[in-house]
């Protein structure tokens, strides 16, 4: 027996053990496993934003992007495509690197608070009314402050994740409203981050203050986010907790 300890038989299990062990279970936190529905999404992104930036000197990939990843009211009114392939187009890199960071924190703990399939459903849907919320303020609401003309800005090109995202944010934080966010390391409950962010959105769209984000497909997203806080599948995730 050198070598070894003889430690006294567990105690037997409390009351209620069981339960504390099964709420563990469901406990936030980024799943453990490489292949997820937010890696896989982050690595689509990336590999499309590479691509771009690697090709785009080709014809075809420039009509392929500008016929299916570019989201505008003059491309919609050809094909639907748009519609999903702009939440895959980025700018630039840190359009990208920004929009990737807040899929990556939000999305993980979204998908282990609510599951694989009302993630994607939330994100999607979330992506697709953002962008339409997008091209309807295009149409319809453009402000002096922009640069360009009218037809020019009834035109104007949107791209990125950002509105799916929103949606994403809007559902944690309206579910989870005691939760904290961490802001540039400042750490900020999530009632107030979503406030901020969703009146800082509305601020800009309706006075135009800042043109260089789609503000209309973050407050379009984070509505349908809000929404979807109501599904019948987000309420059984959030009364197991």
């Amino acid at each position: 027996m050198a070598g070894r300890r003889l430690l006294p038989p567990p105690p037997p299990p409390r009351a209620g053990a069981g339960k504390s062990r099964r709420a563990y279970s469901h406990s936030l936190g980024p799943p453990r496993r490489l292949l997820t529905a937010v890696n896989v999404l982050v690595a689509v992104n990336v590999a499309v934003f590479v691509g771009w930036m690697a090709l785009s000197d080709r014809p075809a990939v420039r009509r392929f992007v500008d016929r299916h990843l570019l989201l505008s009211n003059s491309r919609v009114a050809q094909s639907w495509a748009p519609y999903l392939g702009h939440m895959f187009m980025h700018s630039d890199l840190f359009h990208l690197g920004s929009n990737m960071l807040a899929l990556k924190s939000f999305g993980d703990n979204a998908v282990a608070a609510f599951g694989t399939r009302t993630f994607l459903r939330v994100y999607f849907a979330a992506g697709l009314v953002g962008g339409a919320a997008q091209l309807a303020y295009h149409r319809y609401m453009p402000h002096s402050r922009w640069p360009a003309g009218p037809a020019v800005r009834w035109d104007t090109v949107a791209v990125g994740a950002s509105g799916a995202i929103a949606g994403i944010v809007a559902l944690f934080c309206a579910t989870f409203p005691r939760s904290t966010v961490i802001l540039f390391v400042i750490p900020v409950p999530s009632v107030a981050f979503m406030g901020a962010f969703l009146a800082w959105s509305a601020y800009c769209a309706l006075t135009g203050a800042d043109t260089t984000w789609a503000h209309a497909a973050h407050l379009g997203g984070a509505v349908t986010g809000l929404a979807a806080a109501w599904l019948p599948a987000v309420i059984r995730a959030v009364a197991r907790r």
